[in-house]
């Protein structure tokens, strides 16, 4: 039986997800953050309209997940979240995009536009589609966050702080 490969539940389970992180190959960056989230986003798609995707991406709406078999998932999906964010960082020391760059949070909008749209809405994803999102986030990761994200920041700050941050070079405390 399955058993005898995989003695319990959650060892199978480890064995078929395994499998299928191992369809995100890792790989060098290529040297242009576009190409590389393009490349993502395309596997992305292949694995979501797959049979394999299909049935892995409906398996939460089945029932809860058992905590052993949920904490097995979070850990592989975490271990390939972090690959590709390392993969994905020089980016930001070629000038792709902005210092402070949230390259999680881009990962996870590119994924959404992958749910919305083929999941939820069974739309299909053409290569036009791709570029426009993956451009649209690019441009936004260019900019780094809006200004107010300092302001608030500073408003966090302790007082002290916030008048050392806010004087000018050489000026006197307040």
């Amino acid at each position: 039986t399955i058993y005898r490969k995989w003695p319990t539940k959650a060892e199978l389970v480890l064995a078929a997800l395994s499998a299928v992180t191992d369809m995100f190959p890792s790989r060098p960056s290529s040297g242009n953050l576009r190409d590389d989230l393009r490349q993502h986003l395309r596997l992305l798609l292949a694995f979501t309209v797959s049979p394999r995707g299909q049935s892995l991406l409906r398996l939460p709406l089945l029932r809860a997940p058992e905590p052993e078999l949920a904490r097995i998932a979070r850990q592989l999906s975490e271990a390939k979240l972090a690959q590709l964010v390392e993969q994905l960082s020089p980016a930001v020391e070629r000038g792709e995009m902005a210092a402070g760059a949230d390259v999680r949070l881009l990962l996870d909008m590119l994924w959404g536009i992958v749910l919305a749209r083929v999941v939820q809405r069974s739309e299909v994803l053409d290569d036009a589609t791709i570029d426009r999102a993956v451009d649209m986030l690019l441009a936004a990761a260019r900019v780094g966050p809006p200004a107010s994200q300092g302001r608030k920041a500073a408003a966090r700050r302790g007082p002290a702080q916030k008048n050392r941050r806010s004087r000018p070079r050489g000026a006197a405390p307040a």
